[in-house]
């Protein structure tokens, strides 16, 4: 044999060996436990929310499963946010080469609870002021630098979601509205690349779904949405601090308005059948609030 293949086979050898060293390594460093340990910390002083994980999955090259993820309400009386499963599967070649490549984020069965108190403010108020705190460089002094990463999502789902919102507010008992069946797909997202999002879900019954892209350039989107048996068409975005948009409805006839607004929504409750029809082309352009 010669020196040439002699040194081939050991630094082939070697680096098999690193490898499998790496491999015990990252058994018994990056374990449930500690993954636990370091995480809930983190999350529960960001969120100022107690936090719970279930059991954790974990993968050195291929990445990390959490179950039954809750976030609890503030003042810890109820679950603000729930998951079944999270998944977040990403390319180690790529994080070695400096890039956040995920290939898979998948939300499985995730429930969310908004609440809107008697005083206007919400459950989720708290975070809202600490994002505004940050946007004002209160916060981090990183944001430019993570804004900076080269991220790209290759496949993002959200699986039989539900979202529960009850607003105090109103007289006598809380309204509650209930979207429930949920249904998110998007693929190679990336803050830079137009990028393609399908949804669809239930509001107390009636039937929700869009179609179309997502442009976070700009940022706006180009949506086909449909309720019911209503159809529209969404385009514009947000222009210096501005919202121009274009909504169109094709010419709908009264009756299928009609039978596709809920009955507790519903102006035309007691009111006599009305024929003919509607086509709407509304531009919008105001102030973000």
């Amino acid at each position: 044999m010669s020196r040439k293949r002699k040194v081939l086979l050991i630094v082939a050898g070697a680096v098999v060996a690193l490898f499998i060293i790496l491999l015990i390594l990252a058994k018994l460093l990056i374990t449930e436990e500690r993954v636990r340990n370091t995480l809930l910390p983190v999350a529960e002083g960001a969120l100022s929310r107690k936090v719970t994980l279930g059991p954790v999955d974990i993968s050195l090259f291929t990445g990390i499963s959490i179950n039954d993820l809750v976030v609890r309400n503030r003042d810890d009386s109820a679950d603000f946010i729930s998951s079944e499963k999270l998944v977040l599967r990403y390319s180690l070649l790529s994080l070695l080469m400096f890039r956040v490549d995920i290939d898979e984020f998948s939300l499985i069965k995730p429930k969310v609870e908004i609440i809107r108190n008697r005083d206007g403010s919400f459950n989720f108020s708290d975070l809202v002021e600490s994002s505004d705190d940050i946007s004002r460089g209160e916060g981090d002094g990183n944001l430019n630098e993570a804004s900076s990463i080269d991220l790209q999502i290759d496949s993002v789902g959200i699986r039989d979601g539900e979202l529960l919102f009850i607003d105090k507010t109103a007289e006598g008992k809380p309204v509650r509205h209930r979207i429930s069946k949920f249904n998110l797909q998007s693929e190679k997202i990336s803050p830079r690349n137009i990028f393609p999002v399908e949804m669809n879900a239930d509001w107390n019954g009636s039937r929700l779904a869009l179609k179309g892209t997502v442009d976070p350039g700009k940022p706006g989107v180009d949506l086909s949405a449909s309720f019911n048996k209503l159809n529209f068409q969404v385009v514009g975005g947000f222009q210096d601090e501005k919202i121009k948009a274009n909504l169109k409805l094709p010419k709908t006839s009264f009756k299928d308005i009609r039978s596709s607004i809920p009955k507790d929504y519903s102006p035309f409750e007691g009111a006599s059948a009305q024929k003919g029809h509607v086509t709407l082309d509304i531009d919008l352009h105001d102030d973000v609030v």
